[in-house]
C-alpha cells in the first residue's frame, strides 16, 4: 500500500482534500467575479483587488450588485467582515 492509499485515510489527509477543495472553490469564484466586473464595467486597474475583496465579503450579493450594475464606487466601497478579514487583508 502507497502514501497516496493510506493518506486519504487519515485526518490529516481528509484537511488536506478539504483546504484544497475551498481553494478551488474560491479560486473559481475570484475568477467568476473578475470576468463579470470586466464584462460589467470594463477594464479595471484593480480588478483582482477589487474581485478577492467581494469574494472575501458576500460573493452572491456582490454577484447581484455587479449583474445589475451598482456604481463602482459603491464595490469598491465594501467592507471586509470581522468573520473574513484575514482572507480580505491578505490580498
Amino acid at each position: 500500500m502507497s502514501i497516496e492509499d493510506v493518506l486519504p485515510q487519515t485526518t490529516v489527509g481528509q484537511d488536506i482534500a478539504r483546504r484544497s477543495r475551498e481553494e478551488g472553490r474560491e479560486g473559481a469564484r475570484v475568477a467568476t467575479m473578475s470576468l463579470l466586473l470586466k464584462r460589467c464595467y470594463g477594464p479595471l486597474d484593480d480588478l483582482t483587488e477589487l474581485a478577492h475583496k467581494l469574494v472575501a465579503t458576500d460573493y452572491e450579493q456582490h454577484l447581484e450588485s455587479v449583474v445589475l450594475r451598482v456604481p463602482l464606487e459603491q464595490l469598491r466601497s465594501v467592507e471586509c467582515s470581522s468573520i473574513r478579514r484575514q482572507a480580505c487583508q491578505s490580498m
